[in-house]
C-alpha cells in the first residue's frame, strides 16, 4: 500500500514537470499548443499497445519530451522565417514595381 503511494505521487510529479515544461517552452513562448499536439502525434504515432495517439504528454520519458519541444520551436521559428522572408520579399518587389505610383508604399510585417 505504502510503496504504491509513493509510485502514484512519483507518477503525479513526473506529470506536472511534463506539464510546466510544455507551459514554459510552448505556451509562454507564444507557440501554438494545438500544433504541438499535432506535431506529437506525428512525432510518436499511434501505439499498439495502448490507445494513445502520442499527443498525451504521460506517454513520453521527459528527454523524448525536451528534443520534441526543442525539434518543435526550431521547425517553427524557420518555418516563420521563410514566411517572413517571402512576404519582405514580395514587400520590396511592390515598392519596386509601383514606386513611380505611390508616395508612400505600404510594408507588410509579419510578427
Amino acid at each position: 500500500m505504502f510503496k504504491n503511494k509513493i509510485i502514484s505521487m512519483t507518477e503525479n510529479f513526473q506529470e506536472s514537470m511534463r506539464e510546466n515544461f510544455i507551459r514554459l517552452n510552448i505556451t509562454e513562448k507564444g507557440f501554438d499548443r494545438d500544433k504541438f499536439s499535432e506535431y506529437m502525434k506525428r512525432c510518436k504515432g499511434t501505439s499498439r499497445l495502448t490507445e494513445d495517439n502520442g499527443e498525451n504528454a504521460n506517454q513520453w520519458n521527459f528527454e523524448e519530451l525536451k528534443e520534441a519541444v526543442i525539434n518543435f520551436t526550431n521547425k517553427t521559428k524557420a518555418e516563420s522565417e521563410t514566411s517572413e522572408s517571402v512576404i519582405s520579399e514580395q514587400s520590396r518587389d511592390f515598392a519596386i514595381t509601383n514606386s513611380g505610383s505611390f508616395n508612400s508604399v505600404l510594408r507588410l510585417r509579419v510578427s
